[in-house]
């Protein structure tokens, strides 16, 4: 995640995925400074989402996760469980030498492949991590199990042991479990931070605040806990993107993961989503058929009032930009990237400078002579009825 100060120096938050930690850079001149551990609890620092307050002092919200060992009744040993968080981290300074880190929002989750420490196994019929003592049983067990303690599915473990199912270290996954996956972080007009992420376990897009030195409960905008039909499980929340207004407007862009549309929400101060509406269902431009849209979708907010969305055509590898007219409420969608440019939109950010949106992404070309692949930078303005004009 990048942020500009006010010299224009260039800071950046990332994720060290080797040692699990967040990390902080940021540029002196025309060098660039030793990164700065900030977080090296548990496994810290993935979906890192920046700005910086007041005086240039940076603050970032990420999510991380750790193993506690718990008492399971009955056990030989202790038993894993997975506990995820939305952390939210803010230097003492624009030195940014040292930070204040707190849990906004945790929870417990299930395993997944790499999980869990050590030699213990991510169990799949209770989702814990077990201790593994293949002595345990007469034979040997069989690919995808392991020797674990009997239980009794409510809470107690038995004497005995057997081969259980368990998920294969080495397993394909798309997305971890847990909360705090595509972090997105805002400051309300009185400069309190606030969040919305996805929760991958629950299927649900959330939010959460923070006021008078505590982080408040989350406020579930979109998801199975809303869904009229509870049996019918939902997955809402991918890719969300948060603005705030000066008017106090919250506005939220996010991929709806089963109906593969790219929804757009009004939320108001006390968490009451005001506005809730599909932007874009993957038909637009009279396409024959279904197409994915809205992956990396990123809001924001221009001077005129107007909502800018930026965000991914999968399908065709472009670059899409909506604009909603705040006196009409009409959305105009366009493309906003050169076909000929390549398969585009990959880690979309954008910012808003005058009425331009200078928007970044990764793009890659193999049919190219040479092929190429890198971040591509360009810039947009709007015509007087809310098109893209790229160069």
């Amino acid at each position: 995640s990048l942020a500009l100060d006010a010299s224009m120096v260039p800071r950046i938050a990332y994720h060290d995925a080797t040692n699990g930690a967040l990390k902080y850079i940021t540029r002196d001149g025309g060098d660039w400074n030793d990164p700065i551990v900030v977080d090296d609890d548990g496994f810290a620092g993935r979906y890192a989402s920046m700005l910086l307050l007041s005086g240039d002092v940076p603050a970032v919200a990420y999510r991380a996760h750790d193993v506690e060992m718990t008492d399971y009744t009955g056990a030989s040993s202790q038993v894993g469980t997975v506990v995820t968080s939305v952390r939210y981290a803010v230097a003492t300074d624009a030195t940014a030498s040292t930070w204040t880190i707190e849990d906004a929002v945790t929870g417990p989750s299930p395993c997944w492949p790499g999980a869990c420490p050590g030699a213990s196994v991510c169990r799949t019929d209770d989702g814990l991590c077990w201790a593994v003592d293949e002595t345990q049983c007469a034979e040997e067990c069989s690919a995808g199990q392991a020797c674990l303690q009997d239980t009794d599915g409510a809470g107690s473990a038995l004497v005995t042991w057997s081969c259980t199912d368990v998920v294969a270290a080495d397993a394909v996954y798309d997305l971890p479990e847990g909360i705090g996956l595509w972090n997105s972080l805002a400051l309300s007009p009185a400069a309190d931070p606030e969040v919305v992420y996805y929760d991958r376990t629950r299927g649900e897009l959330a939010w959460t605040t923070r006021a008078g030195g505590a982080w408040a409960t989350p406020v579930i905008l979109d998801g199975d806990d809303l869904s009229a039909d509870p049996t019918i499980p939902g997955d809402k929340g991918w890719h969300p993107s948060l603005a705030i207004a000066s008017d106090g407007t919250r506005h939220v862009c996010y991929v709806d993961g089963l109906a593969e549309v790219l929804m757009y929400m009004q939320v108001d101060p006390a968490g009451t989503v005001v506005v809730r509406e599909i932007l874009d269902d993957g038909t637009w431009g009279g396409t024959t058929g279904k197409e994915l849209v809205g992956d990396y979708g990123t809001i924001a907010v221009d001077g005129d009032g107007r909502a800018r969305i930026v965000y991914q055509n999968t399908s065709q590898g472009l670059v899409m930009m909506a604009v909603r007219d705040p006196s009409s409420f009409s959305w105009t969608v366009s493309i906003a990237s050169d076909p000929a440019a390549g398969f585009m939109g990959y880690y979309i950010d954008q910012a808003v400078v005058d009425g331009t949106s200078w928007i970044s992404q990764f793009t890659f070309n193999y049919e190219a002579d040479p092929s190429y692949r890198g971040l591509r930078v360009f810039s947009c303005t709007l015509d007087s009825t809310n098109n893209a004009v790229c160069d």
